[in-house]
């Protein structure tokens, strides 16, 4: 098995190669003169299982991902798996003003095109996992956020919307802290977040 990072997670990459006892492989990573992007994955990962470490934001990460997604599958690899730690564009997983581009399924389906198999990180919501069109999960990372917290001491977890309760409950109960959830409302046509809590 080999790991692959692009420029947003080396050392995450590196860690994971370690924990599974994986080969971390190279990548050639850099810009040519007109500023377009140039990817060559360093090692032979022909009949290989392949996972790709990167995030989708901001938009350039994208572009590196897809590429390195590409140079993996015209090596040959035996299967692609994608582990996205942040999924840019997630917020826009459904329409709702007409005209609107449905920005999560524009970049999972692509994303989605070129792997076997993609792992998302606290994605914004359920819904995206079934736009990669392949097999996705979604992994839980409150637990781990939580450990990190807890070095801060904070008075309080905030939710920034409905969407968002039972994440950040489960943080506040393990912090032992209150939590809050904003509501949303529209203000002529945008939707924002108004700025009063209400207590769970």
């Amino acid at each position: 098995m080999y790991i692959i990072s692009g420029s947003t997670h080396q050392r995450l990459g590196a860690s994971l190669a370690e924990e599974m006892d994986a080969e971390f492989c190279g990548v050639v990573n850099r810009h040519f003169p007109d500023g377009e992007r140039y990817i060559r994955v360093l090692m032979d990962v022909n009949g290989q299982d392949v996972v790709v470490v990167q995030n989708t934001f901001p938009d350039k990460k994208i572009v590196e991902l897809l590429l390195i997604l590409q140079a993996v599958k015209e090596a040959g690899a035996k299967t692609i798996t994608c582990v996205i730690p942040y999924m840019g564009y997630s917020r826009q997983e459904r329409i709702f003003q007409s005209g609107e581009a449905r920005s999560a399924k524009a970049i999972a389906s692509v994303i989605g095109g070129m792997c076997t198999r993609v792992f998302t990180i606290n994605v914004h919501t359920p819904e995206i996992l079934q736009f990669f069109g392949c097999e996705a999960n979604d992994i839980n990372g409150s637990r781990e956020v939580v450990r990190y917290l807890k070095g801060f001491g904070p008075d309080m977890v905030v939710a920034p919307d409905e969407g968002s309760r039972d994440r950040c409950t489960l943080a506040a109960d393990l912090l032992k802290v209150p939590v809050h959830v904003m509501k949303k409302l529209e203000l002529m046509g945008a939707r924002r977040n108004y700025f009063w809590t209400s207590k769970c």
